[in-house]
């Protein structure tokens, strides 16, 4: 065969591309015939001649000054096979002590087929004129028998060479000055300094106390520097942080600024509910849980709420052993969602009218209570928790024009223990505030009804921290909040007998704390807190075909709350089925509820329950029998969304997931002027509470009942509590 190709050649492609890079040089400004030499490197060497420019771009030394100038611009140029090249910029000595000074020379503009690796090289000229310096210094006060130090650092630069001496002494400092004597201890003296020590400290030793005050400052000045070296810094300020002070500003903003939102948030569910009942057409929520009662046909007392106190008295007792102990507060507690409205006004066939104190020129007084447990961590490490109970009465009167006036006075306080703050105190903080809240309502059409609110109050605080001197200041506390409601579908008697409502409501408020100072806190401190809510909800009722009542009620809404505390945005939504027969006695009631996502995790709540009630065979009398099931973070129904400021404000421990099984059995019987009800009930929590309760019931028709229970409760490891308790309700 022939060779059609009988020689190749082979190509070693150089992968090896040169690059020019520059150094970061220093030299002391005082060393003879001193220059700041840049080695510019090449590497790899290339097979050709290179070149690059260098020039001068920057740094804090001064041309002319401080070194001697280059040329503008400059070209280096690397034979075949050099890798490095020198550029030497020549350093002027002086006599001034001054901070350490740089030069930046920059490379730019290489030869084709080369890189510049490092194009920027900073040369550092090093002071060498002896000077000396004095630094601030800060440190917190503590208490009276702590014995805390400012310690100033003396410097000298650079390190001499033989023995250095400067003279020293403390002074009351002019802007808040510290004492001598009473906030700190004077002293003076000389400080020596040997060959090649370059700081020696000053210890100034501070006397505390627990008076709250402002930050004091001291000085120490330095003076007679032998030999003379240069004073660059003569005098520095301490700074004596008042810890106690502290204490108080960390609580104001934490704790304080979050109880003004709940009180605001508080009065504005009140008063907007108010005006939604009479100029806003809201629906009437059904009564859960509750026998029905009677409408009276004339003015007196309407209860939206009062129904339930016991059973809610009960529950927050039993729920007490996950949060605070028995307060003061136990009333509220158990009066927590109670409402009513009283007006001498007639009312209208099914109540709603004179329910609301509805009539043109007739004066109406309402009131209603809430209660809510609270906690939060700070920015710190502040913890917190406690309650906060709010009681709103107000009166009101309903124009020719159809616009309401009226005013709402909020009484509120609070209790809030709190641990682990910026100086690792703790204690109690005891809230009082009274508030002012004129308003107004009025229907703009059929369909849609405004009403806006205006709030100044005032209050009491009080501190109690294991650190400090127990106190007390008082605090100014004003808002403004507007809102409304449209009618979005509504419709009576449809075909299959259901009546259905369909609103939109919404509202907005802002609101300004203040807590004043006093002769230990003057500043005092300030906060602003503004939120939004705007919601859907839907009421649907009817009778089915069995004679059997149904009444669903849905709501989905957002908020958003931003300011000082506990900021965030969210979206919530709740709903209930309530199922009544009152042939067989049997009542089913459904509720969800479900905070969906809030920025904040103080803030965040899921739960559902179900209730089941009966009489056995339907009768008036004989066995009766009820149950109830509940899981999740609360027991909360639909009107809770719009109702409460948030989620339930608890304490990280209580949100934990819980099961709850309540179960009770009974026996209705007529004796003596009425109807009797012995019983027998039973509870139960994640298997670690239990409770036992017997008792006795008895209604004397729709005007008068009564009971007597005992109870016996059982969590964990703990002495089993028992009770006693004696109820009674008159209508009128």
């Amino acid at each position: 065969a022939g060779l059609v190709d009988a020689t190749g050649t082979g190509t070693i492609t150089d992968n090896d591309t040169p690059s020019f890079s520059i150094d970061s040089p220093s030299v002391n400004e005082g060393d003879s015939m001193a220059s700041l030499e840049f080695t510019v490197s090449l590497s790899p060497a290339s097979y050709q001649e290179t070149t690059v420019n260098y020039a001068v771009t920057g740094g804090t030394a001064t041309s002319d000054t401080d070194y001697t100038a280059l040329a503008a611009s400059t070209t280096l140029t690397f034979a075949i096979g050099d890798t490095s090249q020198t550029i030497t910029v020549s350093v002027t000595d002086d006599l001034v002590f001054e901070e350490n000074e740089t030069v930046v020379i920059t490379l730019s503009g290489a030869s084709p087929g080369t890189t510049i690796a490092a194009a920027s090289g900073t040369g550092t000229i090093t002071n060498d004129d002896p000077g000396i310096s004095i630094a601030d210094a800060t440190v917190e006060e503590g208490d009276e028998d702590d014995r805390n130090t400012l310690t100033f650092t003396v410097t000298l630069s650079p390190a001499p060479t033989d023995q250095v001496t400067v003279d020293y002494a403390s002074s009351d400092g002019t802007t808040n000055g510290a004492t001598a004597g009473t906030d700190y201890t004077a002293v003076s003296g000389t400080l020596t300094f040997a060959a090649s020590e370059t700081s020696k400290p000053i210890s100034v030793s501070v006397i505390g106390d627990i008076l709250s005050e402002p930050n004091e400052t001291v000085v120490v000045t330095l003076s007679n520097p032998n030999p003379s070296y240069t004073l660059v810094e003569a005098s520095a300020m301490g700074t004596i942080t008042d810890d106690d002070e502290v204490v108080q500003n960390e609580l104001d903003m934490e704790i304080v600024a979050e109880v003004a939102r709940e009180v605001t948030t508080s009065v504005v569910t009140a008063v907007s509910n108010r005006v939604g009942s009479v100029v806003g057409g809201v629906a009437i929520a059904p009564l859960v849980n509750e026998p029905s009662v009677g409408v009276p046909s004339t003015g007196g007392f309407v209860d939206s709420g009062l129904l339930s106190i016991l059973a809610r008295s009960v529950r927050h007792d039993r729920e007490r052993d996950g949060g605070l102990e028995r307060s003061e507060m136990s009333l509220y507690r158990s009066l927590d969602g109670a409402s009513f409205a009283y007006s001498p006004s007639v009312l209208s066939a099914n109540g709603s009218a004179g329910a609301t104190g509805g009539h043109s020129g007739i004066l109406t007084v309402w009131g209603s209570v809430d209660y809510r447990k609270m906690s939060g961590s700070g920015e710190g490490a502040l913890t917190w928790d406690g309650e906060l109970a709010s009681l709103n009465i107000g009166t009101d009167t309903l124009s020719e024009s159809g616009v309401l006036f009226g005013v709402a006075v909020g009484a509120s306080k609070g209790s809030f223990g709190y641990q682990g703050s910026i100086s690792g105190s703790s204690g109690l903080l005891k809230m009082r505030v009274t508030t002012l809240n004129p308003y107004v309502g009025w229907s703009v059409s059929e369909l849609a009804s405004l009403w806006a609110s205006v709030g100044y109050g005032r209050g009491k605080i009080n501190y109690n921290d294991n650190e400090a001197e127990a106190s007390s200041s008082k605090m100014k506390l004003a808002s403004v909040a507007f809102g409304g409601r449209y009618r979005l579908f509504s419709a009576d008697g449809l075909a299959d007998g259901r009546s259905v409502q369909v609103d939109l409501k919404g509202e907005a408020w802002g609101l300004r704390n203040k807590v004043e100072g006093d002769e230990q806190r003057p500043m005092g401190s300030k906060s602003r807190a503004h939120g939004m809510r705007l919601a859907v909800e839907r009421h649907s009722s009817g009778v089915l075909e069995s004679g059997a009542s149904m009444v669903l009620s849905g709501e989905a809404g957002v908020r958003w709350d931003g300011g000082d505390g506990d900021t965030g945005a969210g979206f919530e939504m709740g709903g209930t089925a309530d199922y009544g027969d009152s042939a067989t006695g049997m009542k089913v009631v459904a509720t969800a509820r479900v905070l969906v996502d809030h920025e904040s995790d103080n803030r965040k709540e899921w739960g559902a329950g179900l209730t089941v009630g009966c009489r056995i065979d339907g009768r008036e009398t004989g066995m009766t029998y009820r149950s109830s099931l509940s899981h999740g973070q609360a027991e909360s129904g639909v009107e809770s969304l719009w109702d409460s400021s948030a989620a339930s404000r608890t304490s990280s421990e209580e949100k934990s997931l819980a099961t709850r099984l309540d179960a009770e059995v009974g026996y209705r019987m007529y004796g003596v002027s009425g109807l009797h009800t012995p019983y027998v009930g039973f509870g139960a929590e994640d298997s670690s509470r239990r409770d036992y309760r017997v008792g006795m019931r008895y209604a004397g028709g729709s005007a008068i009942s009564s009971g007597l229970e005992f109870e016996r409760r059982e969590a964990g490891n703990k002495q089993p509590d028992h009770r006693v308790m004696l109820t009674g309700r008159m209508n009128w």
